[in-house]
């Protein structure tokens, strides 16, 4: 995915490129807007009609700045779009090109110098981004391909568009194309598989708007390979639940997990000093703690709380130390147990 970016010596034969910088926060425009102004080959321009390239600068690549992007590319001009963010995963930097970015960095590494090449290879039609999130993100040439099934209903329909917004491609059939993720949707799941023949898809993916236990079995015993919450389907958790329903790798709402495991796991002993006083969390280990609740995966809080994915697991290591438990499920279900989330 990544190119090697424009030698000197080929920045020199090119003509000025007309750049635009655009983002959500004052603060982040004037940064990237600095950088810019000391880059060579760049001609900073304060229209994106006037632009070949567009620096979208945002702190996460959350449903508005997709939006943006998505904007940005739809305009007149037709611009390429570069994107500087502040933790991008994998799955967020999936969901930035899905919406039409042609390369992007992340902040600590956007000076004048990287911020200049990668803009000039979009200016190119070349595409840049981070190595390390270049091996992260799985081989996809295309978008993914989805057939949805279910209900007539509003959770059906909010689904489509943020599929949609992710960038993948509906077809009429399962078997459209390879590797088709077949999404079923539903209010419940009952609901959801009640609209479907009694056996499921090869690769399915089952959205709804709520889980019980009982329903993740009848699901699981369908044929699901992925189930979704429907407040949850987001562009980038949507890909992620597709890669899962493709890949058969299983992906479970997290409350319902807990409350699967619940039945057969012993209470978690709260972590006590010598003196028998529960150790209270501290507020960032509480709001991790919310956070991995409702379902978030590492990347994800790191990416909420403007931190490195290294700092999460540090603060999740510290958390399930001081509750006295031995995994992260155990650490929610205790949690929720004793009002601390």
């Amino acid at each position: 995915m990544a190119h090697p970016a424009p030698t000197s010596s080929a920045l020199a034969t090119l003509t000025a490129v007309p750049v635009a910088v655009t983002a959500l926060d004052p603060v982040l425009l004037a940064q990237s807007c600095a950088a810019l102004a000391g880059a060579p080959g760049i001609d900073l321009v304060d229209e994106v009609a006037r632009a070949r390239v567009v620096v979208v600068s945002v702190g996460v690549l959350a449903a508005a700045e997709l939006r943006l992007i998505r904007q940005v590319r739809a305009s007149a001009a037709r611009p390429e779009v570069v994107v500087v963010a502040g933790e991008p995963a994998a799955a967020d930097t999936l969901a930035a090109l899905a919406a039409g970015a042609r390369g992007l960095l992340r902040r600590e590494q956007a000076d004048a110098e990287r911020l200049g090449q990668a803009v000039l290879s979009a200016d190119l039609g070349d595409c840049t981004l981070p190595e390390d999130i270049v091996e992260q993100v799985p081989e996809c040439d295309a978008p993914p391909t989805v057939h949805v099934l279910g209900p007539a209903s509003a959770t059906r329909d909010a689904l489509v568009a943020a599929l949609r917004e992710a960038g993948a491609v509906l077809v009429p059939r399962p078997d459209s194309a390879p590797d088709t993720v077949t999404v079923v949707a539903g209010e419940t799941v009952e609901r959801a598989l009640g609209a479907c023949g009694r056996t499921g898809a090869e690769r399915a993916l089952v959205v709804a708007e709520r889980f019980t236990p009982e329903s993740v079995v009848r699901a699981a015993d369908w044929g699901a390979k992925a189930l979704l919450a429907a407040a949850e389907a987001t562009p980038q958790r949507l890909l992620a639940a597709l890669g899962s329903a493709r890949d058969g790798d299983g992906r479970v709402p997290y409350q319902v997990m807990i409350r699967v495991l619940g039945a057969g796991t012993a209470e978690p002993v709260p972590a006590q000093r010598a003196s028998g006083v529960e150790v209270p969390l501290t507020a960032r280990q509480t709001t991790v703690l919310r956070l991995m609740a409702e379902g978030h995966g590492n990347g994800e809080i790191a990416r909420l709380l403007e931190c490195s994915e290294h700092t999460v697991k540090n603060v999740v290591y510290e958390l399930m130390a001081r509750l006295q438990v031995r995994n992260r499920a155990q650490a929610v279900a205790h949690a929720i147990r004793t009002g601390v989330i």
